[in-house]
């Protein structure tokens, strides 16, 4: 049970989370607004265990200043329902500040709680030199951990990568383009290669069928349960000024785990294509 709640939630936090950053271009405007909220409801489908709702993941987005810098401050909290949380109890919760400037992170907190686990980890971003100082912790255990990481202009943090995607221009892309990106996490940087497929309707409960863009991503060396090297997860960006994330699907070996919308807030752009 432990294995498969992190997956969900890991894929939700990685949600375009790097899935579609083009190599960065000069900061811009963003598309998203002080106050915007955006809610999912993680679920688990299987053919002999029908759609079940097994917890959700907000985002939030506030201006904020961050060591004399304004910044936004993008929030990600992820927890499982009552129900599950008899089974397998999770509250996890993700801090980035991001530069209003420039659109990069200046720093990256995390708190899990998973089960019995409680675990701590911080990014500083250092843009001058290239670096990030890492720090993570298992609250069981007395020790720390440590270590500087080596940074590409092109690297980020999962949640800023979740906001960052969506000012970038995809009006350009065929299907079958590709690039690859750079997730900075508390010991590596990973590398996820993502591809449009193609661009279509998506249908998700509550709003009409939804213009979208889908994209397959993969992270390097990701392996699966029978050994082979596969795409990770599927995720749809709506096709339209806000390009909100609004379905992500990640095959396992028995059935799929899905991130849907459920609700939003805030949006800088009037979003009346997806709106019943």
């Amino acid at each position: 049970m432990k294995t498969r709640m992190n997956l969900i939630f890991a894929t939700v936090m990685l949600l375009a989370a790097g899935v579609m950053a083009q190599a960065q271009n000069s900061a811009k405007e963003p598309i998203y607004n002080d106050g915007e909220r955006l809610e999912y409801i993680i679920s688990y489908n299987a053919s002999v265990w029908p759609r079940t709702d097994m917890g959700e993941v907000v985002f939030a987005t506030k201006a904020e200043n961050y060591n004399n810098v304004p910044t936004y401050k993008i929030s990600a909290d992820a927890s499982t329902n009552n129900f599950f949380s008899f089974f397998y109890r999770l509250d996890d919760h993700f801090h980035t500040y991001v530069d209003q400037k420039t659109l990069r992170p200046l720093a990256h907190e995390c708190e899990k709680k998973e089960g019995n686990w409680h675990f701590g980890s911080k990014i500083d971003f250092d843009w001058r030199t290239l670096t990030a100082s890492t720090w993570w912790k298992n609250f069981k255990r007395t020790t720390d951990n440590t270590k500087t990481l080596s940074l590409s202009p092109q690297s980020m943090d999962p949640i800023c990568y979740f906001y960052k995607i969506r000012s970038q221009d995809f009006s350009t892309w065929k299907d079958g383009d590709e690039q690859t990106i750079e997730i900075v996490l508390e010991d590596t940087v990973q590398q996820i290669k993502y591809r449009l497929l193609n661009r279509e309707e998506v249908t998700i409960p509550k709003y009409k069928p939804i213009k979208a863009l889908k994209f397959s991503c993969q992270l390097s060396r990701s392996i699966s349960e029978d050994g082979k090297s596969r795409d990770n997860f599927y995720i749809w960006i709506s096709d339209d000024p806000n390009k909100i994330p609004v379905l992500v699907e990640a095959p396992t070996k028995i059935g799929k785990i899905k991130a849907r919308l459920n609700r939003m807030s805030g949006l800088k752009h009037e979003n009346t294509n997806i709106l019943k």
